[in-house]
């Protein structure tokens, strides 16, 4: 497929791209290579990372017995994941929008309040010799806090953005009625489950269409860990959501972007 005809804008819309959830440092670095490929091809004026950047496993009460450290998770994350995207198009916005993992991080009750700051990925965070491990961070722009509300979504014109809140069969279904716009798309990860394909319609019935609109981007992640051995995984899968929106600010009686999810790798 050549993405660059298919989604090239002709009236000076905002081209964008998105994934999500690379849960750092299990991402899946032949994914996110070839997700830089994607962007040097489709030259996206946004690059969208939809969230769950960190795995936040490493220091959570409630975590596995890992063989990293909360350190290794920002180095995976920032320079592993984040800074290759940057670098694969220096002139794109860079937008970072936390997911749950992420936010659980900064949750109270999950780690003892005395190093609950320490762990905020938005404050400088150094190792003991001096190397600031999240210095990347200054390129992305936080666009929101992790709420389920419209404050904490992103938006282009009528595309709105979120890491996602619900896990359910029908969880972007009805995110795109209480987060998106009329006649618009929504687009998101949280549950590693993509569509790939052209935007799917959020309607109601088999027979009964709606002017909502989704896609979802999946996970970036591997699927290597013992923990995930008991999980649900059913179509799971890695992806990329291109598109292109023009910048309104009120609703239109059509659409007015397009979008394509590209199927990267799946999981049965």
């Amino acid at each position: 497929m050549n993405l660059t005809s298919m989604l090239e804008p002709q009236n000076g819309e905002t081209k964008w791209l998105a994934l999500s959830c690379s849960h750092a440092p299990i991402q899946d670095n032949e994914t996110i290579d070839i997700i830089c490929e994607r962007i040097k091809e489709y030259q996206p004026d946004v690059i969208i990372h939809l969230g769950d950047l960190f795995e936040a496993d490493s220091a959570s009460k409630w975590g596995s017995e890992y063989n990293w450290t909360y350190e290794d998770e920002l180095d995976a994350g920032c320079n592993q994941v984040l800074k290759k995207l940057r670098e694969a198009n220096e002139n794109a916005e860079c937008w970072l929008l936390p997911g749950n993992h992420d936010e659980n991080l900064r949750a109270e009750g999950r780690f003892d309040w005395k190093i609950r700051d320490s762990l905020d990925w938005e404050a400088p965070q150094y190792t003991t010799s001096g190397i600031h491990l999240n210095e990347e961070l200054q390129h992305w722009k936080v666009k929101a806090k992790y709420k389920y509300n419209q404050k904490g979504t992103a938006r282009i014109g009528a595309t709105v953005f979120a890491h996602g809140y619900e896990a359910g069969g029908a969880s972007d279904k009805f995110q795109a009625f209480s987060l998106g716009w009329p006649h618009g798309l929504f687009v998101s990860g949280h549950t590693h489950r993509p569509t790939p394909g052209e935007p799917v319609n959020a309607q109601l019935t088999q027979t009964r269409p709606t002017d909502r609109f989704y896609l979802n981007a999946g996970c970036t992640r591997t699927m290597e860990c013992s923990y995930m051995e008991r999980k649900y995984q059913q179509k799971w899968g890695h992806a990329v959501c291109y598109g292109y929106s023009q910048v309104v600010n009120s609703p239109r009686l059509k659409p007015t972007w397009n979008a394509y999810c590209e199927l990267i790798k799946s999981y049965e």
